[in-house]
């Protein structure tokens, strides 16, 4: 397969003829609203051009993102590997309670892949156990946009989460059915104290991320 430029993948996204693709074509409108569809963005950049361009995420117009990945170099961030990555100081909750974060995500803005263990997007996104899961299941794509749902509510809730990779934050689910969060490193597994839970249907996907306070502040504790 012939490889794709920059104007045809964009085009392909936005569900338009490539020469409607300009120096102004916005990256703003719906086929690329939110951070679910900006990442699919990156991870076809990578894919199609061998270019790794986190900031592409932030271009406003394809003149911008035309810019960025012939010279992705110049201001882009290195992230450190991720068994570099220390765990983050977690911010003190407002007023002594508890933080949360919440997102909500279209199953459809998902890309669809023969098979979604291997396919880039989902290796750059999702951990293995996470893509053996879902990928088991009649409909992939609903259960990784639950995941991606709760990996943004985790962010949310808590920025110190930002520096990590999606693909470094596990949701591991239990045989009750409940889930849980926990960081993958080399040394092993850590479980994060955030509380989480997911909910989804065929068109969207939710999920709830909540920071509890110490213990000490509950009477039952």
């Amino acid at each position: 397969m012939a490889a794709k430029d920059l104007r045809t993948i964009v085009a392909e996204l936005a569900k338009v003829d490539p020469g409607q693709v300009g120096p102004a074509f916005s990256l703003e409108g719906p086929a690329f609203a939110g951070s679910l569809k900006k990442a699919v963005l990156v991870a076809s950049i990578r894919r199609s051009l061998g270019v790794d361009c986190m900031r592409a995420a932030l271009a406003r117009t394809f003149a911008e993102l035309e810019a960025m990945v012939q010279a992705p170099a110049a201001g882009e961030t290195v992230r450190p590997a991720p068994a570099e990555l220390p765990m983050p100081q977690t911010a003190a909750s407002p007023a002594g309670g508890l933080r949360c974060g919440i997102d909500l995500e279209l199953v459809g803005a998902l890309p669809q892949a023969q098979d979604y263990r291997t396919h880039e997007f989902y290796v750059q996104n999702f951990t293995e156990a996470e893509r053996a899961y879902c990928a088991a299941q009649s409909d992939p794509r609903m259960h990784l946009a639950a995941r991606w749902a709760a990996k943004e509510a985790l962010r949310k809730c808590d920025p110190g989460m930002g520096a990590w990779p999606f693909n470094d934050v596990e949701v591991v689910r239990e045989a009750s059915g409940s889930v849980f969060f926990q960081k993958l490193a080399p040394q092993g597994a850590e479980r994060l104290p955030h509380a989480v839970s997911l909910t989804h249907t065929a068109q969207l996907a939710a999920a709830v991320v909540v920071l509890p306070a110490k213990r000490s502040w509950f009477p039952w504790a």
